[in-house]
């Protein structure tokens, strides 16, 4: 179900506002969720849209502005500058979305090209955990960044210490930045849950966000005891 076709008051745009906000807190330092992907989503297009129709109303405290929520228990970890930015996915829940997306883009190349070309398009899987820059210099592992809001990010360097499939060392002796997803296991995953069952601990809602959890702990001894993966797929 999508949300952007009504009109809130304006107390009802500081209502949702407070919202979204609670959900980032929970979502990014609590790694803990309430409502779905879907859910978050839907109330965010309101949010966006709200604000498209009174700019008047749009604080700096909007989730739109900045990404409010995500860094308030951070404080124990450094801050990285991003060599370049971490751009997030867009996302859709209906094919009527798709279907307006390629037609834009149609109409732009048909125009750019007098309808001499054609769209072509690459599919990949994406990988649902936790972004991350690594960065190389003279073949060493130097600096783990999450992405955060994309221009910055938490140095997480200690911790993707600990996670085996991260190489230490490449034969590349430039400095090389690469983009990859911090994922858990779904029998790791599984296996946490039992564990934190019987220690009667709160369970995740799912391996993102116990990975997300595992990546920001302190104590780098239990990220490892994690067995966290790190999928490599992009070179900045």
């Amino acid at each position: 179900m999508t949300l952007i076709n009504f009109q809130l008051s304006e107390e009802q745009y500081k209502e949702l506002t407070d919202e979204l906000i609670y959900h980032n807190d929970l979502y990014y330092n609590q790694s803990h969720t309430e409502i779905t992907d879907e859910e978050y989503d839907n109330k965010f297009q309101l949010l966006v849209s709200t604000e498209n129709l009174h700019p008047e109303w749009i604080t700096p405290n909007s989730p739109s502005q900045k990404l409010v929520g995500q860094n308030s228990k951070q404080k124990e970890f450094q801050k990285a500058v991003h060599q370049k930015p971490l751009l997030s996915l867009e996302n859709t829940y209906n094919a009527e979305d798709i279907k307006d997306w390629y037609e834009s883009i149609e109409r732009v190349l048909q125009k750019m090209t007098e309808g001499t070309s054609s769209i072509g398009f690459s599919l990949e899987p994406k990988y649902d955990g936790i972004s991350v820059e690594l960065i190389y210099k003279q073949w060493k592992f130097v600096q783990a960044i999450t992405r955060w809001d994309g221009m910055s990010g938490d140095d997480i360097t200690a911790n993707v210490m600990t996670i085996n499939s991260v190489p230490k060392i490449i034969p590349y002796q430039e400095e090389l930045h690469l983009r990859g997803e911090i994922v858990m296991p779904k029998s790791v995953f599984e296996k946490l849950n039992e564990e934190r069952a019987k220690a009667g601990e709160a369970l995740f809602a799912n391996p993102r966000n116990a990975a997300s959890g595992s990546i920001k702990q302190l104590d780098t001894s239990v990220t490892a005891s994690r067995k966290l993966l790190c999928y490599v797929y992009d070179v900045l």
